[in-house]
């Protein structure tokens, strides 16, 4: 309804004004009513609104473990009081809202309704012991006095926190790292290199900035056999926004230090060893990936001839 709002300034004892204007006020809620006076106003949470149960795929209440993994999970609440069709039902998992999941109301009060929780929300929302949901009410699709349900608090471990492996690049038709490897057909200028491609790790709500650490080592025969003193690189860099969403190549090098020593610890050929660490506060750790290399190169018996291709 339209509501008066007006104003007077006084200089010592001289008004100057009055100004007046007015502005449509509406209280108006749906679902509950809430006490008249309202101590907890503009506070949007009515405790009449019940918190909703999540079922997971596997039966559990309000716990989503390793089995429920890839499952959509299962919201229910009761319809709350004073529900008239055409009200319109939100839900939220960690704050974020599950499009997917509206609901126009078309039940009566002390019905229960369900909906379904799409699997990707869970996984990107992440682990978390006390993870938050809740619904909110309001009188139609205009986002207006939206009423919001009690949380409720959901014990999430079913999202697996390892990351994939990194790939080796450039690996010859009998799957080695070898001389060939060392041009990146992409960038034909680029100093030789053994290139690793790193993959995305958007889905663990890794934020830009956050560092990640990679690791290169290499032994001096393919099954078991010692490190390569000397060999090993270790790198920190930030990721960006692109970078983790995408993923990137990672190039070890300078040849000399990285590579070549290789050739001397053994011509028969060795074992490349890869992983990475994003530093985040629980860091999360690649398994290692490994790979047969060899720089013996057979045309000239000697190491590889760094000659273009």
């Amino acid at each position: 309804m339209p509501t008066n709002v007006s104003y007077k300034v006084l200089r010592g004892h001289a008004p100057y004004g009055p100004a007046d204007a007015d502005f449509n006020v509406d209280f108006s809620i749906a679902g509950p009513e809430r006490p008249d006076p309202d101590p907890t106003w503009p506070d949007p949470i009515n405790p009449a609104l019940l918190a909703p149960t999540i079922t997971s795929s596997t039966a559990l209440e309000n716990v989503i473990a390793p089995p429920d993994r890839d499952q959509d999970a299962t919201l229910t609440f009761d319809v709350f009081t004073n529900a008239e069709d055409g009200q319109v039902v939100d839900f939220y998992w960690n704050g974020t809202r599950v499009t997917e999941a509206r609901w126009v109301v078309d039940q009566a009060t002390g019905t229960q309704k369900s909906v379904t929780i799409p699997w990707s929300y869970i996984q990107d929302a992440g682990n978390n012991p006390a993870l938050p949901v809740h619904y909110t009410v309001r009188p139609s699709l205009e986002p207006i006095n939206e009423q919001e349900s009690l949380p409720q608090y959901v014990n999430v471990t079913a999202i697996d926190m390892t990351p994939d492996d990194l790939e080796f690049l450039g690996l010859t038709d009998r799957g080695w790292l070898s001389c060939p490897s060392l041009w990146d057909p992409v960038d034909p200028a680029a100093a030789p290199a053994i290139r690793v491609q790193v993959p995305p790790c958007s889905r663990f709500g890794v934020q830009p900035n956050t560092t990640i650490t990679l690791s290169w080592s290499v032994y001096d025969a393919i099954v078991g056999g010692n490190l390569i003193a000397g060999v090993g690189k270790q790198e920190t860099l930030t990721l960006t926004a692109d970078q983790i969403a995408k993923g990137f190549v990672w190039r070890v090098e300078p040849y000399d230090q990285h590579i070549l020593p290789i050739y001397a610890a053994t011509q028969t050929g060795g074992r490349a060893q890869v992983s990475y660490a994003i530093n985040t506060n629980n860091p999360i750790r690649s398994n290692p990936s490994e790979n047969r290399i060899s720089i013996s190169d057979q045309s000239t018996g000697g190491s590889c001839d760094l000659t273009r291709p």
